[in-house]
């Protein structure tokens, strides 16, 4: 469990604490040095570490001279509505989505709200389509039974809407409870504004046309999110960013922040094809910059010297990009070039 990143005199990210917890049940508390840190917890996690390690000279948490660490957290609106059509459509063929329309995706000037959202069918497995029925009708025992005997005549869309950035969706630290590790726990504030909520009324409607459309009665809508995002935005400006183009903080020069929190808008797609693109294009950068200042700390006698291997590119990406696509461990030892923070349960030496 990764609780703090320290920095040494310069100023520069030294090592990242952390718990490790053993067979015994016992828990340890370490720290493992680095030359390059790079934060991978997403839109929650990431906040809380960067907050939980304020120190001197940074007494509002880390990256965080803009006051912008855990404001502007974004999450997609996912409603999603049901039909019922008297021929059997056997609604379980449909995962993965195989089609998607993005006919409403721009900002349109006849709608009185901004943005837009992606439409796609959602082919709910049965187990999931009664817990959605149980909840949104109040379906349960033999009605809720009677009721799944018709699971092969229902289909269902689903929206992928853009929900705007506001500074009062935030992450900030619960003072008043703290988790198994004695660590403060995030406190997730949240609200849809006056534009997401017509956006939502919007895309449900067209959703409920499509299917009435194609024949089907609508039984039911079920509202829902997915894709946490933003809360420390990617700028230009410092002023108004956490991190950099090359998701490099500001504050500290080898802290790095890579996944879905350094976005600035939340667009009306899955995220995880930008958030690999993002990785991608950040381990090219951290490749070319390899040998230079990047790298350089105060007790840099006590790092192996930089690897052959991280002149090479796709050595780097892989780097990068298993920051938010594994879960990672490790057992304790020399520092390493690299460290990673990922999923604030683990770190790993590189």
């Amino acid at each position: 469990m990764a609780t703090r990143v320290n920095l040494d005199r310069q100023g520069r990210a030294r090592s990242v604490s952390y718990i490790r917890s053993t067979d015994d049940g016992k828990q340890h508390e370490e720290e493992q040095a680095a030359a390059l840190i790079i934060l991978s917890c997403y839109s929650i996690e990431t906040p809380r570490l960067l907050l939980n390690s304020a120190q001197a000279g940074h007494p509002d948490g880390l990256a965080n001279s803009s006051g912008l660490v855990g404001k502007g957290l974004m999450v997609h609106p996912a409603h999603s509505v049901y039909g019922r059509f008297s021929e059997m459509v056997y609604q379980y063929k449909a995962p993965p989505t195989l089609a998607i329309s993005q006919d409403f995706y721009e900002t349109d000037p006849a709608n009185d709200y901004l943005r837009g959202y992606t439409i796609e069918p959602i082919g709910t497995f049965p187990i999931g389509f009664a817990r959605q029925a149980a909840a949104s009708l109040g379906l349960w025992g033999e009605r809720l039974r009677h009721f799944m005997l018709d699971y092969n005549h229902y289909a269902g869309w689903g929206i992928v809407g853009e929900c705007l950035p506001a500074d009062g969706n935030t992450i900030t630290l619960e003072p008043d409870e703290r988790d198994q590790y004695g660590l403060p726990i995030a406190r997730v504030t949240f609200s849809w504004g006056d534009n997401d909520r017509k956006l939502i009324k919007a895309g449900i409607e067209k959703q409920r046309q499509i299917l009435e459309a194609a024949g089907a009665e609508v039984t039911w809508v079920t509202e829902d999110t997915a894709h946490l995002l933003g809360a420390c935005r990617m700028g230009s400006d410092p002023r108004q960013s956490v991190v950099d183009q090359w998701c490099r903080s500001w504050d500290v020069p080898n802290l790095f922040i890579c996944d879905g929190s350094v976005f600035v808008t939340s667009a009306a797609v899955n995220p995880s094809l930008t958030i690999e693109a993002i990785a991608a294009r950040t381990a090219d950068y951290i490749t070319r910059q390899a040998h230079s200042d990047l790298f350089q700390t105060q007790e840099r006698r006590n790092f192996h010297p930089l690897p052959s291997a991280v002149s090479s590119r796709q050595t780097v990406r892989s780097i990068v990009l298993g920051c938010f696509a594994s879960t990672l461990c490790f057992t304790p030892g020399q520092a390493r070039p690299y460290l990673l923070a990922t999923n604030r349960r683990y770190v790993r030496r590189l």
